[in-house]
C-alpha cells in the first residue's frame, strides 16, 4: 500500500509492504513442521527531485524479516539506502 505526491519538481512516496518469503503448509498427510512464515515487512521512504537536466533520486527502506529460513525467533533488520541520478530526455 502506498501514497505518492505529485509537483512539478518531482515526487514523493510512501510505501508500506509485506512479502511472504516461503511458509511451511501441510503436502502430503503426516508431515509435520514449524507452522510459521518467513515475513518481510518493509516501510519505503522516496523522494525524486528534478533539476535543469538531470532527476535525482534518494530512498530510504528499512524492513524487518521476521522467521528467517522458517527459524522461529530468527528476526533480522535491514536498511536499504539508494541514491541515483539519471540524466533527462529532454
Amino acid at each position: 500500500m502506498g501514497f505518492d505526491l505529485y509537483h512539478p519538481q518531482g515526487r514523493w512516496t510512501i510505501d508500506l509492504s509485506r512479502s511472504l518469503q516461503t511458509e511451511f503448509s501441510v503436502i502430503h498427510s503426516g508431515t509435520s513442521g514449524p507452522k510459521i512464515s518467513d515475513v518481510i515487512y518493509a516501510l519505503k521512504l522516496e523522494v525524486v527531485r528534478f533539476g535543469d537536466d538531470v532527476e535525482w533520486t534518494t530512498a530510504v527502506t528499512p524492513s524487518l524479516n521476521l522467521n528467517r529460513n522458517l527459524l522461529r525467533e530468527n528476526d533480522v533488520f535491514n536498511l536499504t539506502l539508494q541514491l541515483s541520478m539519471n540524466r533527462l530526455p529532454w
